[in-house]
């Protein structure tokens, strides 16, 4: 079960979240929190600021601090981090996010790819199991979260190595910001096969 932060901003749809993350638990599945964290639908900005991607708000923090311990996957941006582990400073962040949780923590970085933490948090962020990214021009940005989680999925939920779930959520983001349109430009499995075998000439995914 895929959950998000956006969810729990809204009374009825996080109590309807904490009831299906129940069963998913109560049925040996497992539960994986995307924190989406968008100010806007928080309450916190105004209509017109809905691209701000983060403000602070002990609020926010508590809500996706109580939902922490029952995930078994935690995915968000560096500033996701920050609103879910209550510090803006990333490796305090993260240490809390752990205390909370024995969750894999996956913190997504842009065209760095993304960093991965199955463990305990070491000393430096460049330890963790990190997934680097692909060089590709960006043309939209609007839907490659979604990707890079559809990616990870595909790996971590057929076990497979960290490192494996990471390429794929990686070249799933990639093609996503390469191409126009949202879910459309997700690749197909035997698309992102032969990217991941053979690479691309170019940095124009889309052709």
């Amino acid at each position: 079960v895929v959950v998000t932060g956006t969810h729990f901003s809204t009374p009825n749809v996080a109590a309807a979240s904490r009831r299906v993350m129940a069963l998913a638990r109560s049925h040996g599945g497992r539960v994986v929190l995307d924190i989406d964290y968008r100010p806007v639908l928080w309450g916190l900005t105004g209509h017109t600021a809905g691209d701000l991607r983060f403000v602070s708000s002990e609020t926010v923090t508590g809500h996706l601090q109580s939902v922490l311990p029952g995930c078994d996957v935690v995915v968000g941006t560096e500033e996701e981090i920050h609103i879910a582990g209550g510090a803006t400073d990333t490796l305090a962040a993260l240490r809390r996010v752990r205390e909370l949780s024995a969750a894999t923590i996956v913190v997504k970085r842009g065209p760095m790819g993304c960093v991965v933490f199955p463990g305990a948090i070491p000393d430096d962020i460049e330890q963790g199991v990190k997934g680097p990214g692909f060089p590709v021009e960006v043309y939209n940005v609007l839907g490659a979260g979604d990707g890079f989680m559809a990616g990870f999925l595909r790996g971590w939920l057929r076990d497979e190595p960290v490192e494996a779930a990471c390429r794929y959520a990686n070249a799933c983001g990639a093609f996503a910001v390469s191409r126009h349109g949202c879910a459309p430009s997700y690749p197909s499995w035997a698309e992102l096969s032969q990217f991941l075998a053979e690479g691309s000439a170019h940095h124009r995914l889309f052709l």
